[in-house]
């Protein structure tokens, strides 16, 4: 396709927020231009960097008509999403991040997926993270799988994100909002839900940057924050009105916050007024909760294990303990564990 058509009418938009890139945007726009699919166009909003990034992003654009830049004064990333959504022109938008490097076919890949999914308005992938740290972080994959998740965390990398132009507009988006910073993008996913289905790519299509300078202790209050503010709606959604306590409790499990063993007999009432309240509400796929409920019941209780066999008599009492969809040796890992240790202060004996 002639490269002037494409830059006049891509059918991608790749969004890419930048404030002081340094070292590594290079690479991240470079990793767009490798792509295999072709029909892309690079949206970069420059939030008042300082380092020189400016400068590698109107070299990349002079070399590259799909790229083109808008600079900002320094806003904060919510605003320059929202400037990147406003100046696209593809009929998807695709996220990326200025450290991180997305693989040859994540765009091939993601729209040959929504081609035959039209029913899917929001796909993600996997990631494969680098630098700092390593592995491959796997989310669910499924519709029902990744609704329920929005109860404890966020079920989409957000750097991997392929969203249709209509589902944005047809919803009459506010777009990313600011009074959700950090948790911007679970945000939207709950905004969206009544509208599409949700899905990831089990193949890791994007390598993300693990580095020092990334997450501040500002950054990771503020994602608490707000991620209780979405997950507080979501849990209304579902029926229930939780008191302040019940909060405190719903983010304890969902951040793994350990206690006393009286909270942690609390936690697993409240995972199963949960399920209850799905009965009502019908909100969530039955099936796609309790594997939920159940794997998060496990990990909660696992992360007690220094209160020893208290920890494991409240882990097998809740009718959860029968649901965890833990591997076995995990589990067997777990009941040496709570044999081994002697309740830590604060736990009861039988």
């Amino acid at each position: 396709m002639n490269p002037a058509v494409i830059a006049a009418c891509p059918r991608v938009s790749v969004l890419m927020a930048v404030r002081d890139g340094g070292p590594f945007l290079a690479e991240a726009i470079a990793s767009i231009r490798q792509q295999s699919f072709r029909d892309w166009e690079l949206v970069a909003v420059d939030d008042g960097s300082t380092d020189g990034s400016n400068d590698v992003l109107r070299a990349a654009a002079r070399g590259e008509m799909r790229i083109r830049v808008f600079r900002q004064e320094p806003l904060g990333l919510v605003p320059a999403l929202n400037r990147a959504v406003a100046e696209a022109r593809g009929d998807f938008f695709a996220r990326m991040d200025a450290d991180d490097r997305s693989h040859p076919d994540r765009l091939g890949r993601q729209l040959a997926f929504l081609a035959v999914h039209p029913e899917v308005g929001v796909l993600g992938t996997a990631v494969r993270r680098f630098g700092a740290a390593g592995g491959i972080w796997r989310r669910p994959e499924d519709d029902a799988a990744l609704r329920a998740a929005l109860l404890f965390e966020a079920p989409l990398a957000h750097p991997t994100v392929m969203l249709r132009r209509s589902l944005w507009e047809a919803a009459g988006s506010e777009g990313y909002r600011e009074d959700f910073r950090a948790a911007e993008d679970i945000d939207l996913w709950e905004r969206l839900a009544p509208h599409t289905q949700f899905a990831n790519l089990r193949v890791p299509l994007l390598d993300y940057r693990v580095h020092a300078a990334q997450v501040t202790r500002v950054a990771t209050e503020m994602m608490a924050r707000n991620g209780a503010r979405v997950r507080r709606r979501w849990l209304q959604q579902l029926g229930l009105e939780p008191t302040e306590r019940e909060m405190t409790r719903h983010e304890a499990v969902a951040w793994l916050r350990t206690g006393a063993a009286v909270e942690l007999e609390a936690a697993g009432t409240w995972l199963a007024r949960l399920s209850a309240a799905n009965d009502s509400s019908r909100l969530l796929d039955p099936g796609a909760l309790a594997q939920l409920l159940g794997r998060r019941w496990f990990e909660f209780c696992n992360a007690h294990s220094r209160l020893g066999r208290e920890a494991w008599r409240i882990y097998r009492r809740a009718a959860l303990g029968n649901h965890s969809g833990a591997p076995r040796v995990r589990r067997l890992r777990f009941a040496l564990l709570c044999a081994l240790r002697q309740p830590a202060k604060g736990g009861r004996h039988d």
